[in-house]
């Protein structure tokens, strides 16, 4: 039991109460015990893209790549693009030689490209215009006095199609 320095029986009720409040919003295991971060729709994304290692487009999977142990799943921002072959069923796949091991035989960094594909673009008016900015690029997406909406459709389009054509094409 933690003995507080004041013999003020009302800061130790004080401190006792705060406590609790602690345990109950955290949990009794602390914050460790909370569900990773599920989105179907960016899963559903990352399968859009090619696969890093050989650029196939064909059985996408969205391979996690943070730590996680048995019975834990990292969160779905954390996924790369990989084909069937290089996530699961090859020799030279994800899951047989492991992250650090598969970063360093395909010559990829995993976290740089997570990073890469958790981008968000920012969309400002110039001279009437909407404009995207995502990487140091610039998008026209349209007049602002035909709406956001149509907008937002070609954002989706022109920022969201193969997001890492440089990086599978060095």
């Amino acid at each position: 039991m933690f003995i507080f320095p004041t013999a003020s029986p009302c800061s130790a009720a004080a401190a006792l109460c705060l406590l609790a409040a602690l345990r109950k919003e955290m949990g009794r295991r602390g914050a460790g015990d909370m569900k990773p971060v599920r989105n179907p729709r960016y899963l559903a994304w990352i399968r859009t893209q090619p696969c890093l290692v050989c650029g196939s487009t064909r059985w996408i999977e969205a391979a996690h790549t943070d730590p996680h142990g048995l019975g834990q799943k990292s969160p779905d921002n954390s996924v790369v693009p990989l084909c069937a072959a290089h996530h699961r069923t090859g020799k030279d796949s994800y899951r047989r030689l492991g992250p650090r091991k598969f970063g360093e035989v395909h010559n990829l960094d995993l976290a740089a490209i997570v990073r890469r594909l958790n981008l968000k673009p920012t969309v400002r008016i110039q001279n009437g215009e909407f404009v995207a900015h995502l990487e140091g690029c610039q998008y026209r997406l349209g007049k602002a006095a035909g709406g956001i909406a149509p907008a937002l459709r070609k954002l989706r389009k022109v920022c969201g199609e193969n997001r890492l054509a440089l990086d599978v094409a060095l």
